[in-house]
C-alpha cells in the first residue's frame, strides 16, 4: 500500500528491490534498468526454486532462489530470505540476500544502486531518522558524495488525502559493508547504497550476504519501535 511498481517517471522500479547498475565481470550488466551498461534484452532475474515457505509463531515467510542471467550466462546465484510479522502499528519484512558471483565481479561506484524501496507518489512527504526530522538536500545521481550520512535507519511519512498517514522505514544491518543513503524525495526512493562510499569488489564463488529491515507504518514515524528494531540487530 505504501509502495510504487512501475511509476511513470521510472518504470524500471519495482517497490522493494535489490539489483545494481553497473557490474563488471564474467558479463558486463546493468541490472537497476538504467540501460547504459548492458542490453536490457540479454539480461533477466530467473526464478529457480522457492524450496521452502513457512508460518510460526506470528511469523510467515519463505526462501527463494535466483540466477542473475547475461546472455544466457549466470552471473550471480542469489538466494533470498523473507519473513513477515507485525507489531502495531507496522507490518516488519525481514530481507536478507545471499549472492554469490560465478566469478570476480567488481560493482562500479554509483549514488544509486542495491536495495531500494520506492514509496508511492501522492501525498506530502517527511523524511525521518533516529535523530527526528531530516531537512539534508536530495541527493545527485552523479555524486556519491552526496548522499545522506549513514544512520541505524530512515524513513518517509506520508499524509495521504482523506486525512490518513502512513509510511515506511528502511533498517540498515550494522554487519552490512559501509553504507551511504540515496534518499530521494522527489524520486521517493530509500537506499541505502554499499557502493556510493566506492566501488564493491566480489570474489568468485564467495558470497555477499546483506540484511535489511522494512517496516510499514499506519500514522506518524513510530521512532521509538524504529530504534528499537535496530538495536535488536
Amino acid at each position: 500500500m505504501v509502495t510504487e511498481v512501475g511509476p511513470a517517471d521510472h518504470p524500471h522500479h519495482r517497490g522493494v528491490f535489490l539489483a545494481w547498475v553497473e557490474m563488471h565481470g564474467k558479463k558486463d550488466a546493468d541490472f537497476w534498468g538504467w540501460g547504459e551498461h548492458a542490453p536490457t534484452k540479454d539480461r533477466r532475474i530467473v526464478n529457480r526454486e522457492v524450496p521452502n515457505v513457512n508460518s510460526r509463531n506470528g511469523t510467515v515467510g519463505f526462501t527463494a532462489r535466483n540466477e542473475w542471467v547475461v546472455e544466457g550466462a549466470p552471473v550471480i546465484d542469489e538466494q533470498i530470505t523473507a519473513a513477515v510479522r507485525t507489531a502495531a502499528p507496522a507490518v516488519i519484512l525481514d530481507l536478507t540476500y545471499t549472492l554469490t558471483p560465478a566469478e570476480d565481479t567488481t560493482l562500479s561506484r554509483w549514488a544509486f544502486s542495491g536495495f531500494c524501496v520506492r514509496t508511492r507518489k501522492d501525498g506530502k512527504l517527511q523524511a525521518f531518522s533516529p535523530k527526528g526530522p531530516v531537512e539534508l538536500p536530495n541527493p545527485s545521481h552523479v555524486k556519491p558524495e552526496s548522499d545522506w550520512p549513514d544512520q541505524s535507519w530512515y524513513g518517509y511519512t506520508l499524509a495521504l488525502d482523506g486525512n490518513k498517514t502512513a509510511g515506511v522505514a528502511v533498517i540498515n544491518h550494522p554487519k552490512n559493508p559501509p553504507t551511504l543513503w540515496h534518499n530521494h524525495r522527489d524520486v521517493r526512493m530509500l537506499n541505502p547504497c554499499i557502493v556510493a562510499p566506492g566501488e564493491v569488489k566480489l570474489q568468485g564463488r564467495k558470497p555477499l550476504v546483506l540484511r535489511y529491515r522494512v517496516v510499514a507504518h499506519d500514522g506518524a514515524t513510530p521512532t521509538e519501535l524504529l530504534n528499537r528494531l535496530a538495536k535488536e540487530w
